[in-house]
């Protein structure tokens, strides 16, 4: 699966949160986003006199937050792993992230700079899991997307 099927199949599944994904749509269309957003900053640069908040960027994130969740689910489905995994970061790391900044801001830079590391590292189960190779044949998520497509 190349880079233009790879975004054109996520978008097709907009926000379907069902099935798999291969790891190959998956990273191609997180390029697109990166990409996306990317020349997004660059619009936003461009007419920052113009505008007082990042209007591209903002348009950007919305269009693509629901596709890029369900990219991540169903590729973690692939790997026979639960779609609410992706809670973990996203609902812990935030919390000690910003622990970490108020630690730091009164005085304690080691033990915020800790606090921060630990927040990052929330992210790393899952980033493994988005990353390993899918299970061979179907799972309880469906049919091996390798076998099928």
């Amino acid at each position: 699966m190349g880079f233009q099927d790879a975004v054109t199949t996520a978008l097709s599944r907009y926000a379907r949160f069902h099935g798999r994904a291969r790891r190959a749509e998956y990273w191609w269309f997180m390029l697109f986003v990166v990409l996306s957003h990317l020349i997004g900053s660059a619009l936003d640069m461009a007419v920052s006199a113009l505008a007082p908040f990042p209007v591209f960027g903002t348009l950007i994130s919305l269009a693509l937050l629901i596709p890029s969740l369900s990219a991540a689910v169903r590729r973690l489905h692939d790997a026979n792993r639960s779609g609410w995994w992706l809670l973990l970061p996203a609902g812990l790391a935030p919390l000690v992230l910003l622990l970490g900044v108020y630690v730091s801001e009164l005085g304690e830079p080691t033990t915020g700079g800790l606090l921060l590391g630990i927040g990052l590292m929330l992210w790393l189960p899952v980033a493994i899991m988005l990353i390993l190779r899918g299970t061979d044949g179907g799972n309880r998520f469906g049919a091996d997307p390798l076998a099928v497509g």
